[in-house]
């Protein structure tokens, strides 16, 4: 019986979530869209299952960005953490880190997002603490962008080494 109930919720929790997701996708005139967009929105931001289609339609990124958090330890070491640098993992990782790619490309450099900021620097010092043994003393969280080149543009190469402009968006230093 228990069985029974739980395949029909999951199987009624994935119907919900696919008319969702297929909603969330439709153009913004289409019937319903903003009643089922908010209805859905709150658990697509906290599940991290949102769509975005600002990379295709109706008007293309026209740059390229990025995230990075350099991390300083007590001992005075500091390390670089490119976050999301998508073009320098092999296909496979590519894949695995696409949620990471857009919650961090897509949001959290978004200075509309800086209730994330301190969530996310902690997180990032945590990580780094327990991948390195050493303590982490502060966190900065950088953008990083540049004017994309059209495929025709003088200059195009696939080893582009344009720089990039950064900013420091967001500056953590851990507790006492």
């Amino acid at each position: 019986m228990i069985n029974f109930f739980i395949s029909r919720c999951l199987g009624f929790g994935a119907a919900l979530y696919m008319l969702g997701a297929t909603m969330w996708s439709m153009p913004a005139g289409f019937p319903l869209k903003k009643s089922c967009d908010a209805f859905f929105e709150p658990f697509f931001q906290w599940s991290g299952l949102w769509q975005g289609w600002d990379m295709f339609a109706p008007i293309p990124r026209d740059e390229d960005i990025f995230v990075s958090s350099e991390i300083y330890f007590k001992d005075g070491t500091r390390k670089t953490w490119v976050m999301t640098r998508m073009s320098e993992f092999p296909y496979l990782t590519r894949y695995q880190k696409e949620r990471w790619r857009k919650f961090f490309n897509d949001n959290l450099r978004l200075d509309e997002r800086k209730g994330m900021w301190d969530a996310s620097a902690t997180w990032v010092a945590r990580d780094a603490s327990a991948k390195s043994g050493q303590i982490v003393s502060h966190v900065e969280l950088v953008r990083h962008w540049r004017k994309s080149l059209l495929p025709n543009q003088p200059g195009n190469v696939l080893d582009d080494k344009r720089p990039y402009m950064r900013f420091v968006f967001h500056k953590w230093k851990a507790p006492l």
